[in-house]
């Protein structure tokens, strides 16, 4: 009898381990995003789309070393993509090379040329310029396929404003773009006129503003630059500068507080060869 329920006892033993389910093991993504040059790119966020493609189902932050490993949920049925700031996202995985945005600027100005640069992106092989004469680029004018990190046009219409974009290649010949989830932002640039005129550097009670030079014959010997609280330039302060210079500090001035800014070149004759720049937005500390 002992022997009967003992051996009733492991048949149900065996038919509940039979009946139990056994413990699902959750299927995991893993990969490593790095720059162009190779470098790992710790705090990247990486992330599936869910099924409607604009939701993200889930996502995580990189590693130090630049590997990142997430669940594989049921809702995971979308697109990879990785995006770090100041770089281009890309979609695809589950490894991702990201490059760099370049940082561009107008170098330099004269009534009928702009001359661009920018820092090298590192993993690029060249560049693609293109200039456009609308914010849209509906009609781009040129496009340059350039090794360097400068462009400069030539035969431009005096105080048109043009836009440029700069686009990294890398070494299969592949031109990285802007994605419609985080659109590329052109620069603009005006002959005739004093350009990119912004902020060097601040403290609390000074404002030190640079811009690029504007060369021209027979113009220019100094600028004039001004600064206001109002942004009709009702009352101002005004500092003069040598041309080469192309920098000046404005001292004294309230701190946390908002001065809108703006330059001309002139020559010897004290007759202004160019209008005022476009104003910017610039604070103390």
């Amino acid at each position: 009898m002992m022997r009967a329920t003992a051996a009733c006892a492991l048949a149900v033993v065996a038919l509940a381990l039979l009946l139990t389910p056994a413990t699902a093991t959750t299927a995991l993504r893993t990969g490593v995003v790095t720059a162009g040059d190779g470098t790992p790119i710790a705090g990247a966020e990486v992330s599936i789309m869910d099924e409607t493609g604009k939701g993200v189902a889930e996502s995580t932050l990189t590693a130090g070393d630049g590997t990142y490993s997430m669940d594989d949920c049921a809702s995971c049925v979308g697109e990879m993509i990785a995006s770090a700031s100041g770089y281009y996202m890309q979609r695809g995985g589950p490894d991702f090379t990201l490059f760099e945005i370049p940082q561009v600027h107008v170098a330099r100005a004269t009534t009928s040329t702009l001359t661009f640069e920018w820092d090298a992106v590192p993993g690029a092989v060249g560049y693609r310029v293109t200039l456009a004469d609308d914010i849209t680029f509906k009609h781009p004018k040129i496009i340059f396929q350039n090794p360097t990190t400068t462009q400069t046009y030539k035969s431009l219409v005096k105080g048109h404003i043009y836009y440029v974009l700069v686009n990294p290649i890398d070494a299969d010949s592949h031109v990285i773009r802007g994605d419609y989830l985080q659109p590329q932002k052109p620069i603009a640039g005006r002959p005739g006129y004093v350009n990119n005129l912004h902020a060097d550097a601040t403290t609390s009670t000074s404002l030190t503003l640079a811009w690029a030079p504007f060369v021209f014959a027979s113009c220019c010997t100094e600028y004039e630059v001004q600064i206001s609280s109002s942004p009709a330039f009702a009352a101002f302060r005004s500092r003069w500068v040598v041309n080469g210079d192309e920098a000046v500090t404005f001292e004294n001035l309230a701190s946390g507080t908002a001065y809108y800014a703006r330059v001309r070149a002139r020559n010897a004759s004290h007759t202004y060869t160019t209008p005022w720049s476009g104003t910017r937005l610039v604070s103390t500390s």
